[in-house]
C-alpha cells in the first residue's frame, strides 16, 4: 500500500501479540520501521503516523560529548558548545570528534577540518582524510596521499599510493606497491622496499614483510 507524494508505506508482516510491522518511507533516503496494533491498522491511524514521522524528520537530533553538542537536521550535522552557542549551521554530512584541536568534517563528498570555534580552517577539498596525529594528518586527493599540518599546509606532497598516520615521528607510505616510512619533513627514512608494514611504530619497532617473510 502506498500514499501519494513524498511519503509512502508498506506492510512487512505480522509480529507477536497482534502487532503489525510497517515500513514507512519519509523522503527519498529515510526509511523507518514502525509498529502498530493490528486492530488499529486503518487509513486514519496510518495517516496520523505518517504526519508524526514527518514532524520527527525535521526535528534536530542531538548527540553530546564532553565539550560539544552535535545537531542533526534534515540529514545534515552542525555543532554547538556546551553553553548552547551554535558554532556551525547544519551543513555537514559528517563531523568527527575533535583530535588535537581539530575535527574532520565532510561536505558534498569532500573532507576538511574545523577548529574549536567551528571555523573551517582547512577547506573541504580532499577526497578522504584521517584525524591529526603528532600534528599531521593523512589526506588523499585523486588517488594520491600526502600530509598536511594544522594550518592546512601540505608539508608532505600527495605522491603516495597509500599512507598511515604518524606514530613515534614516522609514518608508513606506499609507493609503486612497496612500503616504507617517512619522517615529518617527508624524508624517506626507511626505503619503500617492503610488501607490507604495520600501521604504527611501538616502542621503536614496526612489523614489516619482504619476500613473503
Amino acid at each position: 500500500m502506498k500514499k501519494g507524494g513524498e511519503y509512502s508505506f508498506q506492510f512487512i508482516g505480522s509480529r507477536y501479540n497482534g502487532v503489525i510491522e510497517i515500513s514507512l518511507t519519509i523522503g527519498a533516503d529515510d526509511e523507518r520501521i514502525v509498529h502498530l496494533d493490528f486492530t488499529q491498522v486503518n487509513a486514519e491511524i496510518i495517516n496520523e503516523k505518517i504526519e508524526n514521522e514527518k514532524k520527527e524528520r525535521h526535528r534536530p537530533i542531538i548527540r553530546n560529548d564532553k565539550q560539544y553538542i552535535y545537531y542533526k537536521k534534515d540529514n545534515k550535522w552542525g555543532l554547538a558548545n556546551k553553553a548552547g552557542i551554535r558554532l556551525t549551521e547544519c551543513i555537514y554530512d559528517r563531523i568527527d570528534p575533535y583530535i588535537e584541536g581539530l575535527a574532520k568534517v565532510e561536505k558534498d563528498g569532500k573532507c576538511g577540518f574545523i577548529d574549536s570555534t567551528g571555523k573551517e580552517v582547512i577547506p573541504c577539498i580532499y577526497d578522504t582524510a584521517d584525524a591529526f596525529f603528532e600534528g599531521l594528518a593523512v589526506i588523499e586527493k585523486d588517488g594520491k596521499y600526502g600530509f598536511i599540518d594544522n594550518t592546512g599546509k601540505e608539508v608532505i606532497p600527495l605522491i603516495y599510493d597509500s599512507a598511515y598516520s604518524f606514530s613515534e615521528g614516522v609514518a608508513g607510505v606506499e609507493l609503486n606497491e612497496k612500503w616504507g616510512f617517512v619522517d615529518r619533513k617527508g624524508n624517506e627514512v626507511i626505503p619503500c622496499v617492503y610488501q607490507k608494514v604495520s600501521s604504527a611504530f611501538s616502542r621503536g619497532l614496526a612489523r614489516v614483510k619482504k619476500n613473503d617473510q
